[in-house]
């Protein structure tokens, strides 16, 4: 029997890249290694294109640099069964929130933090886009403010979300570089979206990096599905709202993402 093409949920969990973050270390070594700050948690496929990128002597602004003491999140939420995806760029950083505040924290709630990670990296079941007060505090909020609008009508709504990263590695600031398109973990990420955009009705929201998401996906495949597709006409602000996601026709993009919210 030939092998699908595009792989069922299970299978992808099954050859999920990722788990070898937690294979070769327990979760209080890995948490050791964050209050150490001592540790780069890069995927082994991709350390050759991260680390030429941040050794690279045009790279002089350290804000461009990623930051690799910091757990990867090429994705988070619910990427089973979502009504919406975002696709964004990359994730933030912030050293007086992932840094310093995670170091205050009691062990415990850093193991907690930890685990939570993990499930979404493992595409646990269960996982939300916002998963509890910790997860808010340790993303500095960001997310919470994004979707604002959307958990004023139904809080949810939010269990329905998927956000997936372009680059999985955080930094304060990015700028185009050779290389970044070619992370070995960026195979994984397209074929989430391939499963997706062929086994589900899933809205994507492409809010940053178009022109990069575009190449990832394929020309076919976004010509294929293009009404799967929404965007964002203002990449700075990534907050969801009628007035952010109203394109230059006046196609009320934000209605389509709470009629798809609002079904089962």
């Amino acid at each position: 029997m030939s092998e699908k093409i595009y792989p069922e949920f299970e299978e992808l969990k099954k050859n999920n890249p990722w788990k070898i973050i937690f294979e070769k270390q327990s979760d209080e070594e890995i948490r050791q290694h964050i209050v150490a700050w001592d540790w780069a948690f890069v995927h082994p496929d991709d350390k050759n294109v991260i680390m030429s990128h941040d050794n690279d002597k045009k790279v002089k602004d350290d804000d461009n640099r990623f930051e690799l003491h910091k757990l990867p999140k090429p994705y988070r939420g619910n990427l089973k069964n979502p009504k919406l995806v975002i696709l964004s760029l990359n994730p933030g950083f912030n050293d007086r929130v992932n840094r310093v505040l995670f170091n205050m924290l009691a062990p415990k709630h850093q193991l907690d933090f930890i685990d939570l990670s993990r499930k979404n990296l493992l595409l646990a079941d269960g996982c939300r886009i916002i998963t509890n007060e910790l997860d808010d505090v340790l993303d500095n909020g960001y997310w919470t403010r994004q979707l604002s609008d959307i958990a004023k009508e139904n809080e949810s709504y939010l269990d329905k979300i998927g956000l997936m990263q372009y680059i999985p590695y955080a930094s304060k600031n990015f700028d185009s570089w050779e290389g970044e398109d070619s992370l070995e973990t960026q195979k994984f990420t397209k074929k989430i979206i391939d499963h997706l955009l062929h086994e589900t009705n899933t809205l994507f929201l492409i809010m940053r990096s178009k022109e990069r998401w575009e190449k990832l996906i394929g020309e076919n495949e976004m010509k294929k599905h293009k009404e799967n597709f929404l965007y964002n006409r203002n990449p700075r602000c990534q907050k969801l709202s009628q007035r952010n996601l109203m394109d230059e026709n006046g196609k009320d993009q934000f209605g389509m993402i709470m009629e798809a919210l609002s079904k089962d």
